[in-house]
């Protein structure tokens, strides 16, 4: 799959793609909200079902109009392409960091302090 090419990622999303999304926005957004923990654990349990149903089912209703998809393209593949940078960036970082990239340059003097 193409993650910069809207149809493509919608598709994917009426499938398996929007019980993961919601996964990984309960997993980092929601879990860090004060209020989450103190909804029921019926609303916790029912949400995810209902939000990842909601989105695919908004995925689906969304292909019915390749118009308007064709129209969101561009932006949608200049927002894609930022984020993956983004996040391919911040992976070379962290190989860079465990490897110690660069360690040897510090003199010891700086690195005593």
């Amino acid at each position: 799959m193409d993650s910069t090419q809207l149809g493509q990622v919608l598709l994917w999303i009426t499938g398996v793609g929007a019980p993961a999304i919601i996964m990984y926005v309960l997993s980092w957004v929601v879990e860090n909200w004060k209020g989450w923990i103190n909804l029921p654990k019926d609303v916790k349990f029912l949400l995810p079902m209902v939000a990842s149903v909601l989105l695919s089912v908004g995925a689906s209703q969304l292909l019915k109009y390749p118009e308007v998809v064709a129209t969101i393209q561009p932006w949608f593949q200049i927002l894609m392409t930022s984020v993956l940078a983004y996040l391919f960036s911040q992976k070379a970082y962290m190989t860079s960091k465990k490897a110690e990239y660069g360690k040897r340059f510090i003199s010891r003097t700086t690195a005593v302090k």
